[in-house]
């Protein structure tokens, strides 16, 4: 949401972040009004409290209402006559046929304008879970700041040094480790692959379980017992680094991957990619910077790697075009998909102010 408010406010657009905050406030951040909203800790309807006080502090009468993963917005919303777009990267809001307000959330999705999930895998099941019309959605890819990630030399040398890396070749991965991440099925390869190529490491950064989350686990002391490197959860500052350091970066999602945002900034800081074929990660890795592998098979993920470690100049040409993949989702190509997102959102809402009144006029 930053990225992109500072952008849109460079572009001569107002703009408005409302965000969770320890107490009603605004401030004016690099141009953007940053309007923060005070919850009470036990509030048991969390998203609609919040939506209500966003509603009451809402500044342009005019504005284009964008929600990020919040379908209760169009009904808190619902009197607004403003265009309503909803970005999601998880189609099964709110626990989803679990809940037994699911039609109640089935009828919020009608209502946006345009419904913004962040691949065509995502897309794809949103329309088939929630039973919805194509022409409902389009989507929009996450954004990377290329700024941020990108090669770094000095980054690389010091991340290895730090942790005694200095020889080794590096299989990286980052994220959550868990079963659903495919984190075993990453080990499990490891293990397979140690003995043709002695030098090869594995590292893990990420949190065990879910996010927020520190100790071990059985996963996290599986890691250090095959002779791998678990950092837990670093800062995004050292994720640069663990980027830098690594030969291969490895994403083997075994479910619900709808995205992959670290492949992204893998490939941004000029790192080949070996992802599962799960989800949206085929629309993220190119085959001219990564493979792909069956999600789900230690063998095929143990083959793809073999291959890759045994041709290095396979793997320089994947790390060549790493970069120029990663460009397909800077924060200026996806704000500047933003811009025709809203024109058809503000045409979609006048047509159904026109339907509601009656008119025909264009």
């Amino acid at each position: 949401m930053w990225e992109l408010a500072r952008l849109q406010r460079q572009r001569g657009h107002a703009v408005q972040i409302f965000s969770i905050g320890h107490a009603d406030s605004d401030e004016i951040i690099d141009g953007v009004l940053v309007s923060r909203v005070q919850l009470a800790a036990s509030s048991r309807f969390k998203a609609f409290t919040f939506l209500r006080k966003c509603s009451e502090r809402v500044r342009s009468g005019s504005a284009i209402l964008h929600f990020h993963s919040m379908p209760e917005a169009a009904w808190v919303f619902r009197k607004a006559e403003n265009p309503k777009l909803l970005n999601f990267d998880f189609p099964r809001f709110r626990r989803g046929r679990q809940t037994p307000l699911f039609f109640f959330y089935r009828q919020c999705l009608t209502q946006f304008d345009l419904l913004m999930p962040v691949s065509s895998f995502c897309k794809r099941t949103a329309a088939r879970y929630w039973v919805l019309p194509d022409k409902l959605f389009r989507v929009t890819f996450n954004g990377v700041n290329l700024d941020h990630f990108q090669p770094n030399p000095l980054a690389r040398t010091q991340f290895r040094e730090a942790h005694g890396l200095a020889d080794c070749t590096v299989l990286l991965y980052a994220g959550r480790v868990n079963e659903q991440k495919g984190t075993d099925i990453l080990i499990d390869s490891y293990c397979a692959l140690r003995d043709e190529f002695p030098r090869l490491r594995l590292v893990v950064c990420g949190p065990p379980g879910q996010f927020g989350r520190t100790g071990e686990t059985d996963l996290t002391r599986r890691i250090v017992q095959v002779g791998g490197l678990f950092l837990g959860a670093v800062s995004e500052s050292e994720l640069v680094g663990a980027f830098n350091a690594a030969d291969i970066f490895v994403l083997p999602t075994r479910q619900d991957e709808m995205f992959g945002m670290v492949a992204a900034e893998a490939q941004a800081c000029g790192i080949p990619v070996v992802a599962s074929d799960n989800g949206g990660l085929p629309e993220v890795v190119a085959r001219t910077s990564g493979a792909l592998f069956r999600a789900g098979s230690v063998a095929s993920l143990t083959q793809v790697l073999a291959g890759l470690l045994k041709d290095p100049r396979r793997l320089d040409d994947y790390r060549q075009r790493a970069r120029e993949n990663a460009g397909r989702f800077s924060w200026q190509i996806i704000c500047d998909d933003l811009e025709v997102a809203y024109a058809l959102a503000r045409q979609r809402r006048l047509q159904r102010l026109q339907g509601r009144n009656g008119s025909h006029e264009p």
